[in-house]
């Protein structure tokens, strides 16, 4: 009970970090080929991942909720709302080199990517279209019901959203942390060097999923618990 607390109190602190900081956004690619698009504006963060070109994964958070989105040429194929504050932390914390980027200066010092912006308008249509959180969450309820009409057979199919080997998506609630490090974001110092030491995959590998290059494979205490 004692470490829910803990991860609930920390999942609030990194949201609350995030909403005081300046809106921005990213556009890069990562080193393993993976395309994303990166929005922080107000109370929402949401990240779009192109794994292929006709699969994309959205992650959108208003710092108490996290929802995952896969569409399929452009249409939802796949949803989930997530509330437990493991998965929050995990989110926030894959942003955390991206916040500190855009605190700095203006985001426009030592950062690659990296930019500021005030109004939504001032962001293209695509990149408008993460944060449109009210819309994505009735599309996500629309699909549910209709996964769910049928009794459980949802349920359990949920339980493999987001498993799609050959990426870095690894299971409902669960993305391989970015392959873009603080090395890659910030220019490159022994600061930057030292910090991205730090910050190993591993901390953030903690749960239900195990990644690599070639794709997720879930782990034998994850499927034990579902089983229970």
């Amino acid at each position: 009970m004692r470490s829910v607390r803990l991860l609930t109190a920390l999942a609030a602190l990194a949201a609350t970090r995030a909403a005081a900081g300046p809106s921005f956004v990213v556009e890069r690619r990562t080193d393993d080929g993976t395309r994303e698009t990166r929005v922080h504006h107000g109370d929402l963060t949401a990240v779009d991942s192109w794994a292929q070109e006709s699969l994309l994964l959205r992650q959108v958070s208003d710092g108490r909720r996290l929802l995952q989105a896969v569409l399929r040429d452009g249409r939802l194929s796949q949803c989930e709302m997530l509330r437990d504050a493991e998965s929050l932390e995990r989110f926030f914390d894959d942003f955390s080199a991206d916040f500190e980027c855009a605190r700095g200066a203006n985001g426009t010092t030592g950062c690659l990517g990296v930019r500021i912006f005030r109004d939504v308008e001032d962001l293209d249509e695509r990149q408008q279209e993460l944060l449109q959180w009210r819309r994505l969450a009735r599309a996500c309820r629309r699909l549910q019901r209709g996964e769910d009409g049928g009794g459980g057979g949802g349920r359990r199919r949920r339980r493999d959203l987001f498993l799609y080997p050959g990426t870095n998506w690894c299971g409902s609630g669960a993305r391989r942390a970015s392959s873009t490090s603080w090395a890659r974001i910030r220019a490159p110092t022994a600061a930057a060097a030292s910090t991205t030491t730090a910050r190993s995959p591993s901390r953030r590998s903690r749960g239900s999923s195990t990644c690599s290059t070639t794709g997720c494979t879930r782990s034998a205490t994850a499927s034990a618990t579902r089983g229970q």
